[in-house]
């Protein structure tokens, strides 16, 4: 932020300035306040005292004095532009764009107000506007590196993403020090799948300013995208530590630990516990909200239900909510879908036109999405997230709808008692089993979620087996499931069978992948017996399990859509079931599809199952050309079942509602 001097700076307010440049910010503060309490007409001990203010994030402090500072001197158009950066933490956007217009007007070559302007314009939804104030800013200031960095964020707000890259670099280019740039220029190369270099930018922000919180956030986030899910957590909890508040980083850590094999049931249920007590003090500054709903109290009226997703697009929620949107009973429910993204494709249609209304939440604030599910009315309001990036937890928090429940994103609780059922089977969540997990009463269907199949699945091929002479195994889920003790059972399945090969899906993270090919080695495994298979598109990735005999599941976090594919392309999936509800997800899939024998109990058995399927080969290549004919033939896990199942336990909780009274 820039300052300029107007006049003559005291002795005191050297001294003020002196320590606040020294880093002594508590006496520095002290002797800015007792300037300005002395010479009340001094715009610059003001002035500097609301950017200490603000510096030290106290938003809420700096604006008298900043406002002060602008009305002494009302024709300095950097005390304006200074005084519009008070409002975006405060949420005031608009009054932080009539700043900045209002500096822009003062001086039209300040390029710090059109910098200003763009990244309050950006915080507003306006991506195009944003990029070209901070194209002007750029233009007046060609090494403005705050400039660059910021046309780099709305570029990223674009999705453009290598646009996004180059504006980082020019920024680091100008000061290879400025720590931000180089932290977003990591998040930047995330979504060029550029992870290694992703991981080595933020790893030198970090080094550049170790409590730079997000630093920690964003290499967390890369890590889980490249696999490596124990380092991820290590720098969530770093990051917490730099804020102990902070909502979106406990979310991501008690998804994250679900990936993990070296906690212990207690201490998974110690983080349960202490996530859940962490969410419902947010929660209660909002508890005087929640019983103030107007929906009527009738209990065989049509029930408005409202879906909220960041996922309607190509996704696996996807393939699990178009059966329900399809098959849904538009004369008892009347459907509502809160998509809480930009972006759309050929998924995003076909679901918009299966919901009567199709509402875009991303540029909408927690409060702008409250009041628009309250005047739509909404009854039933689902979330379909969980813990996963795009939720919109904290307008559940407020509790917009009175009967409020989660379903197919994540595989756990949310951690909020605004959201009442987590709608699960007993297959996912024995009863007695998984409760303490969950702050949400479970409510279980017969199956707890339909599977399309991709429209552009390719038909059965033969057994591989038949044709290769050797059993390949094949686990195509997320590397960040891969583990050390999962590598380990694997390890033992190909020394019972030394000519099988297994397939798996390529850690996008090459240090993490030599990790993996590490732990395959320390327990004699050749790397010539593992393959490799490199991120593609859907279409070919499904084209792929042609090569693939049998499939096995991951653990402690089972895989779900990939095992749905999986059975759909003919292979049986070997899983193991656990006792958190992460581990049995592959149960549940082969519950549905009426392979109990398929599910495990240990390690011994899962290996057992799996040499048991390779050794009868004609049995094998059987139950590979009848899987399609037994998913579809079992009506407890029909489109047309699981949705009638579901829409009578909807029914049943608004009945429990309009029972409970005002």
């Amino acid at each position: 932020m820039t300052r300029v001097a107007q006049g003559t700076v005291s002795p005191s307010l050297a001294d003020g300035l002196r320590l606040q440049q020294e880093g002594d910010v508590v006496r520095a503060e002290q002797i800015l306040r007792d300037v300005c309490t002395q010479s009340v007409g001094n715009a610059e001990a003001h002035h500097a005292l609301g950017l200490l203010l603000l510096q030290l994030g106290r938003p809420s402090d700096a604006l008298p004095f900043l406002e002060r500072a602008a009305e002494i001197v009302p024709k300095s158009a950097v005390y304006r532009n200074n005084l519009g950066l008070v409002f975006p933490p405060l949420g005031r956007l608009d009054d932080a764009i009539a700043c900045f217009g209002a500096a822009i007007s003062l001086d039209p070559n300040l390029a710090a107000a059109h910098n200003s302007l763009g990244n309050a314009l950006r915080l507003k939804g306006n991506y195009v506007a944003a990029a070209e104030s901070c194209q002007t800013a750029i233009k007046l200031a060609p090494t403005f590196a705050e400039g660059h960095s910021n046309l780099g964020n709305a570029m990223m707000s674009l999705e453009r993403y290598n646009d996004a890259r180059n504006c980082y670099e020019r920024a680091l280019a100008i000061n290879p020090n400025y720590v931000r740039a180089r932290c977003n220029l990591g998040s930047a190369l995330r979504f060029l799948n550029r992870i290694d270099e992703a991981v080595s930018h933020l790893r030198r922000a970090i080094a550049l300013a170790p409590g730079f919180l997000d630093a920690h956030r964003n290499l967390a986030a890369v890590l889980l995208v490249g696999g490596d899910t124990e380092l991820a957590i290590t720098h969530l909890r770093q990051a917490i530590a730099i804020d102990p508040i902070n909502v979106e980083l406990r979310t991501t850590l008690l998804f994250a630990i679900q990936y993990s094999d070296s906690i212990s049931s207690d201490s998974f249920l110690s983080e349960h516990k202490t996530f859940s007590a962490f969410r419902a003090g947010f929660e209660q500054q909002f508890h005087a909200s929640w019983f103030g709903h107007k929906n009527i109290r009738d209990e065989h009226r049509v029930i408005r239900v409202g879906y909220v997703s960041s996922d309607f697009r190509e996704h696996a929620v996807s393939f699990f909510i178009e059966p329900i949107l399809r098959w849904h009973d538009r004369s008892r429910f009347e459907i509502f879908c809160y998509h809480n993204a930009e972006k759309r494709d050929v998924w995003t249609e076909r679901l918009m036109a299966l919901s009567e209304h199709w509402i875009n939440v991303a540029a909408l604030s927690d409060q702008e999405m409250v009041t628009r599910i309250t005047a739509d009315g909404i009854d039933i309001l689902v979330d379909l997230n969980g813990q996963t990036a795009g939720n919109r937890l904290d307008v559940f928090a407020q509790k917009p709808a009175p009967v409020q429940m989660t379903w197919i994103g994540s595989a756990g609780t949310t951690g909020l008692t605004a959201i009442d059922y987590r709608i699960t089977d007993a297959m996912l969540d024995p009863p007695g089993m998984t409760e303490a997990f969950h702050t949400e009463t479970l409510i279980r269907l017969g199956s707890s979620a339909t599977f399309l199949p991709h429209p552009e699945s390719p038909d059965v091929n033969a057994l591989p087996a038949l044709s290769k002479g050797h059993i390949t195994f094949g686990c195509l889920n997320t590397p960040r499931k891969f583990n050390r003790s999962l590598i380990q059972i694997w390890a033992k399945l190909l020394k019972r069978l030394p000519t099988a090969r297994l397939v798996l899906a390529a850690a996008p993270l090459q240090e993490f992948q030599q990790k993996l090919n590490s732990m395959f080695l320390a327990e004699g495994i050749d790397a010539n017996r593992i393959e490799w298979l490199p991120f593609m598109k859907t279409p070919d990735f499904l084209k792929q399990h042609h090569e693939i005999d049998i499939a096995l599941d991951t653990f402690p976090y089972n895989g779900g859509t990939t095992s749905n594919h999986a059975l759909w392309m003919g292979m049986p999936v070997v899983t193991l079931a656990g006792t958190r509800t992460v581990s049995r997800v592959g149960a549940a899939v082969l519950s549905g599809a009426g392979l109990h024998d398929l599910i495990t109990q240990n390690a011994d058995e899962y290996i057992q199952r799996a040499v048991d399927l390779a050794d009868d080969l004609e049995h094998l290549n059987t139950l590979r050309q009848s899987m399609r004919e037994r998913i579809t033939s079992r009506q407890s896990s029909s489109p047309e079942g699981v949705t009638r199942d579901l829409e009578a336990h909807y029914r049943s909780a608004w009945r429990k509602w309009c029972a409970s009274g005002s």
